[in-house]
């Protein structure tokens, strides 16, 4: 299910063609590839899902229990939106052979769902050719709560502990906006709202108000001190 790629030298004779491109930029690249999964059956969600227009990209990423949105203002030379896949292996060599002064990374559509970018971290720079995953990407807009009730759930740590990671990549927030035990729940990660996650909340095996200290754990009460206990000892028997 692997992209098809190829690197090729530049042919400094060959005259540029006005053909459309769009820019990700180098952390928020970083950043998505780290929320998505690697060994997902659904080969599909191991890479980067991109939408660009003409003032804007978008990365989107899930494995089913969260959603990474990841959108920036760019200015992409395109007459119409475009969307793919970028698979992993892709990402990780666009990340790891352009250099890393470079954050606006240039991908032109060839044709189709056909891309290059050029591979600046080796002169002279080569281009590498590869084609978007063929597959198609989850609705994934219609995950998005529309209101949020701001009711307390319960979380994977480690999914938190990831969006504070991608927080730190992009120099954003990490807000959590909760939803309740049963709705999806909203981690803001920059101020604009360009960025967050939609993470769904764990479901409990046990229920909560059910909970009671064990016997073992509770604290030992303490014994009233010797005239409290003497004094009191009186008063009952004045009532007696």
């Amino acid at each position: 299910m692997d992209d098809k790629f190829a690197i090729k030298d530049i042919d400094m004779n060959q005259q540029p063609e006005k053909k459309p491109v769009f820019y990700v930029y180098r952390n928020y690249l970083k950043a998505a590839l780290r929320a998505a999964p690697k060994n997902d059956l659904r080969y599909y969600l191991c890479g980067v899902y991109i939408e660009a227009n003409a003032t804007h990209t978008t990365m989107v990423v899930t494995n089913g229990h969260y959603l990474l949105v990841l959108r920036k203002g760019s200015e992409n030379r395109l007459d119409k939106p475009i969307s793919l896949i970028m698979s992993r292996e892709i990402c990780e060599n666009v990340l790891k052979q352009n250099s890393k002064s470079l954050q606006n990374i240039g991908i032109t559509q060839e044709s189709g769902n056909e891309f290059s970018t050029t591979l600046t971290s080796v002169s002279p720079a080569p281009v590498l050719h590869f084609q978007g995953v063929d597959a198609k990407y989850p609705d994934w807009k219609k995950v998005i709560p529309e209101k949020i009730t701001g009711h307390a759930g319960s979380f994977n740590a480690d999914y938190l502990q990831l969006f504070k990671s991608v927080a730190a990549d992009i120099n954003g927030i990490f807000e959590l906006l909760q939803n309740g035990n049963t709705d999806a729940s909203i981690v803001l990660l920059d101020t604009e709202i360009d960025c967050f996650a939609v993470v769904m909340p764990m479901r409990a095996g046990i229920d909560a108000k059910a909970w009671k200290t064990p016997a073992w754990a509770q604290k030992p009460k303490e014994k009233p001190p010797a005239k409290k206990k003497a004094a009191q000892e009186k008063k009952e028997a004045v009532a007696a």
